[in-house]
């Protein structure tokens, strides 16, 4: 795998929904087609505890993207490792342990750095990423956004027990 003339696109995301959305499967489908080899890295707040803002451990989101890419062979093919890196806060500090992580894989399989990119899209992380590697852009064709899906899944996850609570109610007022 990797040699002098092979390109790896680095993509960094949270991917913290459910399942996979049109976006994500674009990011992953786009960055096949561009680069030879896709090195995927899954952001985990410090300690790894799920909360409202994170209800999916690395565990949870390495398999979804496993699961994701029995079913597209392209891709599959494509990615090479999955990783995590821990939030830290201090965007200059995260970029430096990103940069960390990047190249002791990189290096390891005779990656060039000029054959490194950083890839993303609308809501990415190459807003604030200001380490070594070049950025490549992907312009979303999906108007989709992590933040709002896990929004819509609470607010669902709200109604349900609004509905227990309120078919409780009536199943207590039956005996009463």
């Amino acid at each position: 795998m990797g040699s002098n003339d092979k390109t790896i696109g680095v993509i960094v995301g949270r991917f913290q929904v459910s399942s996979l959305h049109k976006g994500h499967i674009d990011l992953f489908e786009r960055t096949a087609k561009q680069f030879d080899y896709i090195f995927i890295v899954l952001g985990s707040t410090k300690n790894e505890e799920v909360n409202e803002r994170n209800p999916h451990s690395y565990k949870y989101r390495f398999n979804m993207i496993q699961d994701c890419l029995t079913e597209n062979e392209f891709i599959k093919k494509k990615i090479i490792y999955i990783t995590k890196i821990k939030d830290v806060g201090e965007s200059g500090f995260w970029s430096q342990q990103l940069d960390i992580i990047v190249t002791e894989f990189t290096n390891e399989l005779k990656f060039q750095e000029q054959n490194i990119y950083m890839t993303g899209s609308r809501y990415s992380f190459l807003k604030t990423y200001s380490g070594r590697y070049k950025h490549y852009y992907v312009e979303p064709v999906h108007n989709i956004s992590g933040s709002e899906v896990r929004a819509y899944e609470n607010y669902k996850q709200t109604l349900e027990k609004d509905e227990e609570i309120m078919s409780f109610e009536k199943f207590k007022n039956s005996f009463i």
